[in-house]
Order: C-alpha cells, then structure tokens, then sequence
C-alpha cells in the first residue's frame, strides 16, 4: 500500500494542530522540505530575494516561472492553525495563521507573511533598540534598496524605512529551520511552533538570472493592472446598480 504524502494539498490528510496541543501531545512536528535551506542534495528549492514581492519567488528548477506549485501545500507536518517566525536580521516576530482553518498554513501563506511584515515601515522604538554600528549598515540598505541598482525595487518603496532593510546584504530566502536555543534567547522560553528563519547573502545576478527577475516582475506587475481594471469595472456596475 503506498503511503500518502504527508505535505499533500488540501484538508484530507491528518488534523490541523493549536500550538498548545502540539506541547500537550508533544508532537514532532516536521516543516515542508520546500521551506527547508537548500543543500548539496537539494535540486529543488524556493529562490527568493525577499526585498521583491512574492510574485519574484520562483522554484530552482523552474526560474522563469513565478512560483506555483506547491504554494497551496501544507507548511507542516502535522498541519498547524498558527505558527511564529523570527530573524536574526530584524527584532520582531511575525506570527501567521492559518487563512483556512479546516487545511492548516500552507507554504504560500508562510511567504506572502513574511513578504507582507519586510514590507511594512519600522517602528520607531523598534530602531531606537538596534546598536549604533548596526543602524549604520541598515542605513547603507536603506540607501541601496532605493536605488537604480537592477537586483533592488529602488524608488517604489518611497521614503519610509521598511523593514527588509534590515536584511542588509542578506536578503535572499534561506529556508525555515527549528532552532530551540535560537528561540529561548530570542524570546525568553522554548515557545510551541516557533521557527528561524534563514537569510542567505544576496550575490550578484548573472546576466541570465537578471532576465528571468524582469521577466518575472513584468509578468507580476501586468497581473496587478488587470486585478485593479477588473476591480474598477466591477465598482462601476455596482454604482451604476445602486443608482
């Protein structure tokens, strides 16, 4: 009898844990290989320079092509309701649940969070913590991610600091890892479902890979414009159905 796969789509495959139960059960939970780091062995991963949206996310196998399969999988196994992310890059946590609650979080939804916090403005009192010596380099992040440079979105991000500017040099995606010392130091106590992410450094693009990134944001941006245009349109039949 074959074995199902355990990171399959949809709500047919095992429960959807709370953080609390998986402490109560003491359950093993284990994160979708396609959030995993890469590695020697790895031909298949997410590549994703995260001061882009998620639109700019592709498969390592597939780099022309924005990602999609696997987006809708499970981010875990067993499948869970809520689960927090943390980063030595920036000091806050980010905490995601589950869109549907009868399937769990999926990978799509661990990324379009994270990509969703990077982009949002820093708090003062949260830069206010952050040393001298760091604020220095984050500045300098500031400065690049707004420039004409092709691997960064330049002026679109405006004047506001985000947070992906505090991912400096390493902004490329690493993966989602276990890291229980990570999370006591960061967090004072082993906290149920709480992972690290990783940030890799971001290398230069070669010619090709710089082709494939347009090409991908191009594909993304037009997909923006129609959404908007079909939103408009809907908006006018709707005044024109009030009136």
């Amino acid at each position: 009898m074959d074995r199902m796969n355990p990171f399959a789509e949809g709500p047919h495959y095992g429960p959807v844990l709370e953080p609390f139960l998986v402490r109560v059960v003491r359950a093993n939970v284990k994160i979708n290989p396609l959030l995993a780091p890469p590695n020697d062995a790895t031909d298949d991963y997410l590549q994703w320079n995260m001061v882009f949206g998620t639109s700019n996310c592709h498969r390592s196998t597939d780099p022309r092509r924005s990602w999609i399969k696997g987006r809708g999988e499970p981010a875990t196994h067993p499948r869970l309701s809520s689960l927090r992310i943390i980063c030595h890059s920036f000091p806050g946590m980010i905490t995601i649940q589950a869109r549907d609650p009868k399937i769990g979080i999926t990978c799509g939804e661990i990324l379009d969070r994270i990509s969703h916090y990077l982009y949002g403005d820093v708090i003062r009192t949260e830069y206010d913590s952050i040393p001298r010596a760091r604020k220095k380099t984050i500045y300098q992040s500031y400065q690049h991610n707004r420039s004409t440079h092709p691997n960064v979105p330049g002026g679109s991000l405006g004047d506001g600091m985000r947070r992906l500017d505090y991912l400096c040099a390493d902004s490329m995606f690493g993966g989602i890892v276990q890291n229980d010392n990570f999370v006591k130091d960061h967090c004072g106590d082993a906290l149920p479902c709480t992972y690290e992410l990783k940030c890799l450094p971001n290398y230069p693009l070669t010619q090709q890979e710089l082709r494939d990134q347009q090409q991908r944001t191009r594909e993304a941006e037009r997909a923006r414009r129609a959404r908007s245009r079909a939103s408009s349109r809907g908006s006018g039949s709707q005044s024109e159905t009030d009136e």
